[in-house]
């Protein structure tokens, strides 16, 4: 999606091939995805981190839960302009903090929570 305004609407494939198209909706999309941020938040799985100001360097991203326990690290070679993808989906339902370190320094920590409902 673009930043800002965004309009969509769903082809739907009848199994004879038919086709019929939804409404057009339109959703605003204001994440910029060339700050780093993290979405969605909250989130019941996966989430995406985007590093894009970053891109070409070396990153270590650890996720903590409330008592500073390392969770998970992953380990980066070359960042690009994607996104991360933060498969979080083995996680308690909580709130967690995302430590991000480029080229090994510490930059940012951004909290995130997890709810399965």
């Amino acid at each position: 999606p673009n930043l800002g305004e965004n309009y969509y609407r769903v082809k739907q494939v009848f199994s004879d091939g038919s086709f019929e198209y939804s409404e057009l909706h339109r959703v605003i999309f204001d994440i910029d995805l060339t700050e780093v941020s993290l979405y969605p938040n909250p989130t019941s799985g996966n989430a995406y981190l985007s590093l894009k100001p970053f891109a070409g360097k070396k990153a270590t991203v650890q996720v903590y839960n409330t008592l500073g326990q390392s969770l998970i690290e992953l380990d980066v070679d070359e960042l690009t302009d994607a996104p991360l993808l933060l498969n979080l989906s083995t996680l308690n339902n909580g709130v967690y903090s995302i430590a991000v370190k480029v080229d090994n320094e510490r930059l940012f920590t951004k909290n995130i929570v997890v709810s399965r409902l």
